[in-house]
Formats: C-alpha cells, sequence, structure tokens
C-alpha cells in the first residue's frame, strides 16, 4: 500500500509541480487502532493545530498524529474534526468578536456554518501520502489557482459529471471546509485556507486546497495524464511559446 502511495505522490508532484507533498488525512475512533496500524508513528506535542501538522507533512515529510489534547492550538479545528466538542467560546460567538465579526448573533451564523464531522473521534494521523500506512480517508494537495484547474479538468475528463461544486466557505477553519465535505459528500472540493492557516502554516498568498477522498486519487491521476497527452499541463503557458497556433490547435499529439 505504502509502495502505491509513493508512486501516486510522486506523479502528482511531478505533474502538477507541487510545492511539497500530497498530505494523507486518516480519522480514528479507537486510538488502539492506530496504535495496532504502527506503534512507532509520534505523537504531536501539545498546543499545536491541525494546519502545523499538515504543513509539517507537506513541507517536512513528518507522520504525526494528535487527539483533541494535543490539537490544543486550535479548538475550533479540533472540534471540526470530532475531536473535542465545540467549545462554549464558539457556541456563544465570542471568539472572534471584534476580529472577524461584529456581534455575538453574527458569530454565531458564521461558526454554526463551518462543516463539522458528524462522530467523534480519538485521533486523526496526518502525514506525506508517499509514507502512509494505511488508506486515508482524504489526500489534501496545495498548490496556486492554475494547478486547481488542472485538477478539476482531471476528475472531470471521463464524464462522471458535469462540473465540481466548489462548496461554501466564510473562510474561517480552513481544515474544516476541505477535509469534512471530502468525506461526507464522497467527492473532491476545492478550497481556500484560513486566516489561521496563513498565519501558522506557511500556505502561500496564492494557495488553494484541493481535498479528495483517497480512492479517486487514481482516477484522478489517470486524468491529468490524459490532459497532458492532450498539451494541457503545468506550467500552462510553456508548451506553447514556440509551436505555431495551427499545430496546437489541431496535432495535440504534438504534445506526446
Amino acid at each position: 500500500m505504502e509502495e502505491n502511495f509513493k508512486k501516486i505522490s510522486e506523479e502528482f508532484s511531478k505533474l502538477l509541480a507541487l510545492e511539497g507533498a500530497p498530505v494523507a488525512i486518516k480519522l480514528f475512533k479507537n486510538l488502539k487502532d492506530l496504535e495496532k496500524i504502527s506503534p512507532s508513528i509520534k505523537k504531536s506535542e501539545k498546543d499545536f493545530t491541525l494546519c502545523q501538522l499538515i504543513s509539517q507533512a507537506r513541507y517536512l515529510g513528518w507522520m504525526r498524529f494528535g487527539t483533541g489534547e494535543e490539537l490544543n492550538g486550535c479548538r475550533l479545528g479540533a472540534a471540526c474534526m470530532g475531536l473535542i466538542e465545540l467549545p462554549e467560546e464558539y457556541r456563544s460567538g465570542k471568539a472572534y468578536l471584534g476580529s472577524l465579526y461584529t456581534d455575538e448573533e453574527t458569530g454565531k451564523k458564521l461558526i454554526n456554518a463551518i462543516p463539522k464531522l458528524d462522530e467523534k473521534y480519538e485521533a486523526i494521523l496526518v502525514s506525506p501520502l508517499e509514507k502512509c500506512p494505511v488508506e486515508p480517508d482524504v489526500v489534501l494537495i496545495f498548490g496556486n489557482a492554475s494547478k486547481m484547474l488542472l485538477l478539476l479538468h482531471a476528475y472531470l475528463y471521463d464524464g462522471k459529471e458535469e462540473a465540481l461544486d466548489m462548496g461554501k466557505t466564510n473562510g474561517t477553519a480552513g481544515c474544516a471546509n476541505s477535509i469534512v465535505p471530502a468525506i461526507k459528500n464522497k467527492k473532491p472540493i476545492i478550497t481556500m485556507p484560513c486566516g489561521g492557516f496563513k498565519s501558522f502554516a506557511l500556505p502561500s498568498d496564492t494557495d488553494l486546497i484541493f481535498a479528495t477522498p483517497s480512492n479517486l486519487m487514481g482516477e484522478i491521476l489517470e486524468g491529468l495524464k490524459f490532459l497532458y497527452r492532450g498539451g494541457i499541463r503545468y506550467p500552462h503557458g510553456w508548451k506553447f511559446i514556440t509551436v505555431p497556433i495551427p499545430l496546437i490547435r489541431e496535432l495535440p499529439e504534438y504534445f506526446e
């Protein structure tokens, strides 16, 4: 399994010129199930955020897991993942009062609108896809709008759907707005990192998030390869600068 994930991760990274690795996310209802899979996986230190673990996997190649106790740096993110109950400061609408919104009622509406997992979990595993020892629930890929466009086309290329719903977001809890809809709807979603993600976990000013159930990774990879053979690649413009326009339009095999 890990060998297959390694190959898929390498191909995605090559075709999309990714900055950092695709990130695998796996939720566990029972911590003992995670310990059985790989007892050597390190636990996160306390007071980290889920987005920090995601970027540790993306940029540093670390594999970590956390419970609600460790991921206390952002209790909203931990609550959306079902690791803890939603704290009172968020339920009351006071958490971001005066910064993200003007009054408590607005705060309640915005917090309630953030997608949350319905079930409770004891731990979340965050790993570079290539190292993940178990089938992930979701894989996260980060990149600019051009890379997201390729991923969108790669998902739709074979007619499985006419369009991809890019989902609703109010810009809060980027982890929840990506991971939760991908799990609940069983299809990819494109969304944006939140302010905390940008502050603590290093996404660039242009990064967006593509989140997909892991069982669709193979299909999306085939879509990327299909696009590549037809001349639709990243970076978008490089392939055209030395080719006459009629040739581009009529002979996509030129790019093979």
